[in-house]
């Protein structure tokens, strides 16, 4: 998969992708199309057009849930970069004036547009390298079998993070859960912050404590 993915990348970005790949986080994803999707996406970068697509997330049961109401998303693609086993579109929000990433195996009836890119996504592209490196760079840590426990609305961040190819429990009230294999690094750690009280570690307990300390460390840290 990783080879016929780079082919669509050329030479220059390719090089990019190989510097993201990962190959202990295989993911299997249920979107058959993503190779058209990727095409079209890189064919709209090399023309400098924007692109549409829809967007959706999959519940429980890896069904599609449509984002905004099925309504297509058209923004100013900047770059593809390959991380975590998963093609991103980079792209430029002119509403948010920022720079986004979408999940191209979360897109559907990904098209062409006749609008050229605006002129701040043509200053994004040019620097391309930049912003992957700081987006997307990893950090290495010990491999580790943990179990994560979490709110339902989480699943699709969880899928986004993890793939789909998980076994999930549920758990009492109301909670799911899963177990997977991470590398136990301060993005990880982070990653899992972001949720708050929405998301624990439970197993193993040295890993559920280390994410306690640090948690406490960074408290003391800003007194």
């Amino acid at each position: 998969m990783v080879e016929k993915l780079l082919s669509y990348a050329g030479v220059r970005r390719s090089e990019i992708v190989r510097d993201n790949i990962v190959f202990y986080n295989n993911h299997k994803h249920s979107n058959q199309d993503i190779y058209e999707n990727i095409e079209q996406i890189e064919l709209a970068i090399r023309q400098k057009k924007q692109v549409s697509f829809y967007y959706f997330d999959l519940d429980e049961k890896r069904n599609r849930v449509y984002r905004k109401e099925k309504k297509r998303y058209i923004t100013d693609p900047v770059a593809l970069v390959f991380s975590e086993d998963n093609y991103y579109l980079v792209a430029y929000s002119q509403k948010y004036q920022n720079a986004v990433n979408y999940r191209v195996d979360r897109m559907d009836t990904v098209e062409v547009e006749e609008e050229p890119i605006c002129e701040d996504a043509l200053i994004k592209k040019r620097k391309t390298e930049t912003y992957t490196e700081q987006v997307f760079k990893m950090y290495n840590g010990e491999a580790e079998t943990v179990t994560l426990e979490f709110a339902p609305e989480l699943l699709g961040a969880v899928y986004d993070k993890f793939g789909e190819d998980l076994e999930i429990r549920h758990c009492d009230g109301g909670w799911l859960k899963i177990k997977i294999t991470v590398q136990i690094s301060p993005p990880f750690f982070g990653w899992v912050f972001q949720f708050k009280d929405r998301m624990r570690i439970v197993e193993p307990s040295r890993v559920a404590d280390e994410y306690i300390d640090r948690i406490k460390s960074a408290v003391n840290d800003n007194k």
